[in-house]
């Protein structure tokens, strides 16, 4: 009678190996799956073969006699303790690897200091590994560190123009060292082939004819993950409109995929994310938010760290949808989750805000304000500066609204920055809805609002997105609903 599965492969621990088995079972709930490995561990030590007494085994474990048709219940409780073997032998082996490979041993520092956002060590311990890994002609080693590098300087600088001036400069040096793996690894591979066509001719035996000799060429097959690859090229560098369509199809190819690997997981969240943030920014916000939501679902489901620009986005769709309700409640759920990101928390900070004005709870807006905005960017600064006037004309306070709305005018008046001009426009249309609005609701008022109506469909004329900038949306809405 063969050897079970379960025996041969608890036969191959080590005695730290079996120690590491038994720490992770006393964890277990199961009692039936301990049970099992103490039949199992005996019968090894014993020299038995467990098959042989399945009866026994059966009613040993399940604590009633054995019939045929229960079978299936033995079968996987072998199956059970078969995968918490596998998982110590990968854990043995993985420790195995690091102690013998220097490079596996470096990337996996450079991720954990990644994980854990440590930039300074990141600089030095990345600048040592790719020394060390080209000393060693290891150039898999080193494309994967500057992919990883690449992330980091993404994410540390905040996705500014710097970080993509610098990566640029990294992924060509990067594609550099793939031809030099691509050569070392094709004449690695064509040594090892020479090695068998050695010994096949010492034996008088047939030889493949494609032997490998200098004039071989390597074709490239198509795959989905080439293709997946080549669509996101593509929609990267296509015209906006058009980018939905190649993110979609980036979408298709990689679905086709095994998610065997953190990477193809990342990447197929990262898949779902960039098609609905193009419907986003197409303003096909009903596409958008399914997708958004998907691939918050799968992030959660991988186990992969949720990305706050991720939910950024899709509380933005959610205000375009004019769900304010629903984005009020991810801003809260996820509050945490921005906290460490000062860009996004101040922003997520102005969509809380700009929720509560559009469901009409001015006094619980005022609260969301951050007193330290005037030190943030001008983008944050202004949308922080809007919310004030609005909430003042929701209470009531046309006046001081009125007031606060030319100071912040004079503010761009002083200003000579050519980002600024939408926003100068923006604050004069206020001064106007306000100045309006103190006056009785008569014909001059009404008329003065319908004038701004036109103003405000001239301003989304001349700069389309500006639509979808929340103290430009909530005005044009009051000034609409004032004409109605």
């Amino acid at each position: 009678m063969a050897q079970l599965r379960v025996e041969k492969l608890l036969a191959s621990l080590d005695e730290e190996e079996r120690g590491e088995l038994e720490r992770r079972l006393a964890t277990r709930k199961r009692q039936s799956l301990k049970r099992l490995y103490e039949i199992v561990s005996g019968a090894v030590a014993s020299g038995k073969k467990i098959e042989a007494e399945k009866t026994q085994v059966f009613k040993d474990i399940f604590g009633r006699a054995y019939r045929k048709s229960d079978d299936y219940l033995l079968r996987n409780e072998y199956r059970l303790l078969d995968e918490v073997i596998y998982a110590v032998m990968v854990e043995s082996e993985s420790r195995h690897r690091l102690a013998a490979d220097e490079q596996a041993f470096d990337l996996t520092m450079l991720y954990a200091l990644y994980r854990r956002k440590l930039w300074t060590e990141l600089d030095t311990t990345y600048r040592k590994a790719k020394e060390r890994a080209a000393d060693a002609c290891n150039y898999r080693a080193i494309e994967e560190m500057d992919v990883l590098y690449g992330m980091a300087t993404m994410e540390r600088l905040e996705y500014s123009t710097e970080s993509f001036r610098a990566n640029a400069a990294l992924y060509i040096d990067a594609l550099e060292t793939l031809k030099c793996f691509y050569a070392t690894e094709s004449t690695r591979l064509r040594s090892l082939g020479a090695l068998c066509v050695h010994h096949l001719r010492a034996a008088k035996q047939p030889i493949d004819s494609r032997a490998f000799d200098d004039s071989m060429e390597l074709s490239v097959t198509d795959n989905p993950l080439r293709a997946y690859y080549k669509a996101m090229t593509d929609a990267l560098l296509a015209e906006e409109r058009g980018r939905a369509r190649f993110m979609q199809d980036a979408l298709k190819q990689h679905k086709k995929l095994r998610l065997s690997s953190h990477r193809l997981k990342v990447e197929r969240a990262g898949a779902l994310s960039n098609v609905g943030i193009m419907h986003y920014i197409n303003g096909d916000y009903d596409k958008a938010r399914p997708l958004i939501e998907e691939a918050i679902v799968f992030n959660k489901e991988m186990g992969i760290p949720l990305n706050p620009a991720l939910f950024f986005n899709y509380v933005i769709v959610l205000m375009n949808l004019k769900d304010y309700a629903a984005a009020l409640m991810v801003v809260e759920e996820q509050q945490a989750l921005f906290e460490d990101d000062l860009r996004v928390k101040y922003r997520m900070a102005g969509m809380k805000t700009f929720a509560l004005i559009f469901l009409n709870r001015p006094l619980e807006a005022s609260r969301e304000i951050p007193s330290s905005y005037t030190r943030r960017p001008d983008s944050e600064h202004h949308l922080f500066r809007f919310a004030e006037l609005a909430i003042a004309y929701l209470r009531g306070r046309t006046d001081d609204a009125l007031r606060e709305a030319m100071n912040f005018q004079r503010r761009f008046q002083r200003s000579k920055k050519v980002e600024a001009r939408h926003d100068k426009s923006l604050s004069e249309l206020y001064v106007k809805f306000l100045d309006a609005m103190t006056l009785l609701p008569d014909k001059k008022r009404f008329e003065k609002l319908q004038r701004l109506a036109t103003e405000t469909a001239l301003l989304i004329q001349d700069y389309p997105p500006y639509q979808y900038f929340m103290p430009f949306r909530w005005l044009r809405e009051e000034i609409l609903k004032q004409i109605d």
